[in-house]
């Protein structure tokens, strides 16, 4: 039978080609995202959400859409924070 470090590799394998690198960045950033808002009591949420919907459309559409390529996702969190500290 397979060993177990054979079987990490394979499935490490696999990963690779079901997700791409560029696949994988823009899922983590998602991952942060939900793991910090999910922690945000109401009244601070409620403000990020007023700023994330006063983005320039194309940004926060392309965000939701997950059409954002990951090196969008720079000038997403960049404008996020000038917005959010307005």
């Amino acid at each position: 039978g397979l060993q177990s470090g054979d079987q990490e590799h394979r499935a490490d394998n696999a990963w690779g080609v079901l997700w791409s690198a560029e696949q994988r960045r823009k899922m983590a950033f998602y991952q942060f995202g939900a793991e910090m808002i999910s922690k945000m009591p109401l009244p601070l949420l409620q403000d990020f959400m007023r700023t994330f919907y006063e983005l320039p459309a194309p940004l926060w559409k392309g965000f939701l859409s997950h059409k954002l390529s990951s090196p969008m996702m720079v000038p997403f969190a960049l404008a996020m924070f000038v917005q959010g500290s307005k």
